[in-house]
């Protein structure tokens, strides 16, 4: 599948996730970027930027080329809830027949989405919930920043943790 395609599917797929359930199913930091919104991280790692060793989504990317796989044969689901299975089932079902700059012109439409030209801007959850309607936007919002926030610190605990580990 082309990176774009793949980036654009979760993004729509994050979208749903929040509309329906003020939940987002991958909680990763959102930016606006000049072919529509991403996620951030996820951006990131499939340019291999921020890999981290022994992750089980690692993608594999062709030397040249711009289409993504995942390393296994074997994709392991077993991290996914039911509601998110049928979330992705509903976003592949909508747009999975779309192209990835027609799914790029679509997330254009948007109402969160503000093209930033050439620069990537950050696009919160509090602009997305509001955007699709959510009652309670404000509210959930916070809960989803401090749930990040504390992932970031714990993420930050680990490794220092490890560093110390490894330094004995």
């Amino acid at each position: 599948m082309s990176k774009l395609k793949l980036l654009k599917l979760m993004y729509l797929a994050e979208r749903r996730s929040l509309k329906h359930r003020g939940l987002p199913m991958i909680c990763d930091r959102i930016v606006c970027m000049k072919h529509g919104p991403v996620l951030s991280e996820t951006y990131n790692m499939i340019d291999y930027l921020s890999q981290k060793p022994g992750d089980r989504w690692q993608l594999t990317r062709p030397q040249h080329g711009r289409t993504v796989s995942l390393k296994s044969d074997k994709a392991q689901l077993d991290h996914l809830s039911k509601n998110d299975l049928r979330t992705i089932e509903r976003v592949w079902g909508r747009f999975g027949h779309m192209s990835p700059w027609m799914l790029s012109r679509y997330t254009h439409t948007l109402p969160e989405y503000s093209n930033p030209g050439d620069s990537a801007t950050s696009l919160s959850y509090l602009t997305i919930l509001q955007a699709l309607g959510v009652n309670g936007a404000k509210f959930l919002a916070g809960e989803i920043e401090f749930q990040m926030a504390l992932d970031d610190d714990i993420e930050k605990y680990e490794l220092e943790r490890h560093r110390e580990l490894s330094a004995v």
